[in-house]
């Protein structure tokens, strides 16, 4: 009888785990996989700043650098990835009105005296596609070259310090996934980095807290591999621009 107690006792964790898992399965609907890019923009994790200089109702338009990050065989030198670069650029063309110019990725050109600035900062942009690694310190130097370039338009240029995917998967990952970034948005006419934003994955193992995997579950979120992190943290960025720039407009208009 002391033996069944033990054991009893012992297995009630897991009891509790198995009995959560099977609720949040049946709490989530098919209607609820449509939704839950919307519930992953509120529950990302992202912070944004403003420069007192800036003055978000004059931003129209801004030129998208290739998405840096940082790779363990470089250290902390970043390398381009093409694929975050796309999600990034669609996530500013979906949840922005902004109009977002971009580069492309293998084209050359041969800088003189009478290249256009668009070539010249073309020029810089193919540099950082071809880049073996770049520190962020480097990668301002480059978006301040580039906004020079276009006469001071203001270019965003984003570094991920962390991009370690999870072991296991879903609700049972063992060690979730680790993903942080860094965004910024320099305007060469004020000669600054004016808004930031930046994201870190809050995530914990499946053991360190039971009782969260249902609303991990339910969110979309939970236990998410790192592109799909990141692809929800760049909505998450792109809609706190947005907003800046449309409050800004709103009260413009008011006051008019």
């Amino acid at each position: 009888m002391i033996s069944v107690n033990k054991f009893t006792f012992r297995a009630y964790p897991l009891l509790i785990c198995i009995l959560v898992l099977l609720l949040a399965s049946c709490a989530t609907s098919s209607d609820s996989k449509s939704n839950n890019n919307e519930k992953s923009l509120k529950i990302a994790d992202v912070s944004s700043e403003v420069s007192k200089n800036f003055d978000p109702k004059t931003l129209t338009s801004l030129s998208v650098l290739p998405v840096m990050v940082s790779s363990e065989k470089e250290g902390t030198l970043g390398v381009p990835d093409i694929g975050l670069t796309d999600r990034l650029i669609t996530s500013l063309q979906v949840y922005t009105q902004l109009e977002i110019e971009t580069f492309k990725k293998d084209q050359k050109t041969n800088v003189s005296n009478n290249t256009s600035s668009s070539d010249k900062a073309q020029k810089e942009v193919s540099r950082l596609f071809t880049s073996s690694g770049i520190s962020p310190e480097s990668l301002f130097k480059t978006a301040e070259n580039i906004s020079d370039s276009l006469g001071g338009s203001p270019v965003l240029y984003c570094f991920v310090i962390k991009n370690k995917s999870m072991t296991g998967g879903g609700a049972g990952a063992e060690v979730p996934s680790d993903v942080e970034y860094r965004m910024w948005l320099y305007d060469g006419k004020l000669e600054q980095v004016v808004w930031s934003s930046a994201y870190r994955s809050k995530q914990r193992a499946v053991t360190e807290n039971l009782f969260s995997i249902g609303d991990r579950i339910d969110s979309g979120i939970g236990f998410s591999q790192v592109n799909d992190l990141l692809s929800s943290a760049f909505r998450a960025s792109a809609k706190k621009l947005d907003r800046l720039v449309q409050s800004k407009n709103q009260n413009t208009r008011k006051l008019n």
